[in-house]
């Protein structure tokens, strides 16, 4: 694996897991390369633990390009008006009382089991 394969990977804004993605990618392969002698060894790893991840953060429902990316000024009028919805303390109000109170485990990051390296 080439080293570009490492920050080219990315999620789409719908899903605001980039900055997520960057941390588990950035993580990763410190600990990958200290485990393994050899680095043909740790970036294949490194691959084997990041892909399955990649793709799945990078999944858009089938819809959601074209509800949330309109080409015409009434979709964008519409999009608009949702986004300051969305904003509006009202709604994070609401959306505060959904929230979990449970505290993630620091292992698991939105469904990938982080290895521990000991440092």
């Amino acid at each position: 694996m080439s080293m570009r394969l490492v920050s080219s990977f990315g999620s789409d804004s719908v899903l605001r897991m980039g900055v997520t993605l960057a941390m588990v990618g950035a993580y990763l392969p410190p600990g990958e390369l200290a485990r393994h002698e050899r680095f043909a060894d740790a970036f294949a790893r490194y691959e084997q633990l990041i892909r399955p991840y990649v793709e799945s953060v990078q999944q858009l429902p089938p819809s959601v390009p074209h509800l949330l990316y309109p080409t015409t000024a009434t979709g964008v009028a519409i999009i608009n008006k949702l986004a300051d919805l969305a904003a509006s303390k009202v709604v994070k109000k609401v959306l505060t009382r959904f929230r979990p109170s449970t505290v993630q485990d620091e292992t698991q990051l939105n469904g990938i089991e982080l290895p521990r390296y000991g440092f």
